[in-house]
């Protein structure tokens, strides 16, 4: 008989399986044996009799890996009731039983399951039906269009504002159902405005295009020098500028606006002229991207606010029609265990363990929805070159 191989982490394995009074978060490589220790654990718990196999919930990513997280529970605890005494077989024979009704499934689908048992509390349609990706898709696709459609015909400031200064309908339709799927972050009530001060960068702009110019009229020998003709060009952009709107004055500063040093030395009379000429374009070039970048931040601020009216027309229409999608389902499952104490403490009482398997792909809504008010203990597993996991 060949001796027993003995992994160089076993004991951190055996404080996974074994260690049932404390949670823990498994970090390694894919591959190394995260799920299998999540199924030795729920054996443990069972064994031990420290729940039946209805009280532990485990969670995985995909309705498939929920379906091959059964067949290898399964596989498991018949193995183990051929080994184990009478005290644990009992358990686990009704364990086997129970098996097909287990909560082993997505996030979704258990919190889908929440809300069936307590509808009212979460304050919602008992009939309700959640939607599918590609119903999501349609239900979206035919809210937007009609949406915007009734919006374009207002004519919002906000959307002027973004559509002048280039922003296309696609992009800005994936904009939309990014804030939309993220809903739950959004802030009560508008934005802070980023600060944006285009006096202030046209005061600059002035006083350093004038002197770039006073150095081109001395020092320049060549008007059809690069350096010498971006430099005109900025005087005649300078001179728009101030006789434009306000609205075309962002036009011009995001759109049309361009500083590029250039110049050829050999037509500087000194050829250190030429340097200080690109140094002043560099310097206004700078300046020009910090400008644009709060014009874009303020622009979105204000896309952000436009668009919560969108997703109030998609929370009504969900409504009417008694459909969640997925993020709703996350959403009324947290309100309802986080507002409601006699709701949390019904499930705390049903449901007695959780597990999650790939929890690195979970986002912190569905952390919280997985472990509300839990602290976990990290057990670090060897990570192989591949990167890791979670468990």
């Amino acid at each position: 008989m060949q001796p027993k191989t003995y992994l160089a982490d076993e004991a951190e394995r055996e404080i996974a399986r074994n260690d049932l009074d404390r949670s823990l978060a498994v970090e390694a490589g894919a591959g190394t044996g995260k799920t299998t220790l999540l199924v030795d654990r729920i054996l443990s718990l069972l064994r031990e009799r420290r729940a039946a196999l209805d009280e532990i919930v485990a969670i995985t990513f995909t309705e498939k890996a929920a379906g091959e997280l059964k067949v290898r529970l399964r596989e498991a605890i018949e193995k183990a009731l051929l080994l184990s005494p009478p005290e644990e077989a009992e358990s686990l024979g009704q364990a086997l039983g129970e098996l097909e009704r287990a909560p082993i499934s997505t996030i979704h689908s258990f919190c889908s399951g929440l809300l069936r048992e307590r509808p009212v509390e979460a304050s919602l349609d008992p009939n309700f039906e959640p939607l599918d990706e590609m119903g999501m898709d349609l239900l979206f696709q035919e809210v937007w269009d009609q949406w915007l459609g009734r919006e374009m015909e207002k004519k919002p400031a906000v959307l002027r504002r973004a559509l002048a200064l280039g922003m296309e309908m696609e992009p800005l339709s994936r904009l939309v159902r990014q804030i939309y799927e993220n809903r739950d972050l959004l802030p009560q009530g508008p934005l802070p405005q980023p600060f944006y001060s285009p006096e202030r960068f046209m005061e600059i702009l002035e006083e350093e295009v004038q002197r770039a110019w006073d150095l081109a009229q001395s020092d320049c020998r060549k008007e059809e020098d690069l350096g010498y003709q971006a430099i005109l060009g900025l005087r005649a952009k300078l001179k728009d500028l101030k006789e434009a709107s306000p609205e075309r004055q962002e036009v011009i500063l995001f759109r049309d606006l361009e500083m590029k040093a250039q110049g050829n030395k050999s037509n500087w009379k000194p050829a250190a002229s030429c340097d200080a000429q690109k140094q002043i374009l560099k310097k206004l070039a700078r300046e020009l991207e910090t400008l644009k970048d709060a014009l874009r931040a303020q622009v979105m601020a204000g896309l952000v606010g436009w668009v919560q009216g969108f997703v109030a027309a998609m929370e009504e229409e969900k409504a009417r029609r008694g459909v969640l999608d997925f993020q709703d389902l996350l959403i009324f499952s947290r309100n309802l265990l986080r507002d409601n104490q006699e709701v949390r403490e019904y499930f705390q009482k049903i449901f007695r363990y959780i597990l999650v398997d790939e929890f690195q792909d979970t986002d912190p809504l569905q952390a919280r929805e997985a472990l509300p008010g839990g602290r976990s203990q990290a057990v670090h597993l060897p990570v192989p070159a591949g990167g890791h996991r979670n468990l």
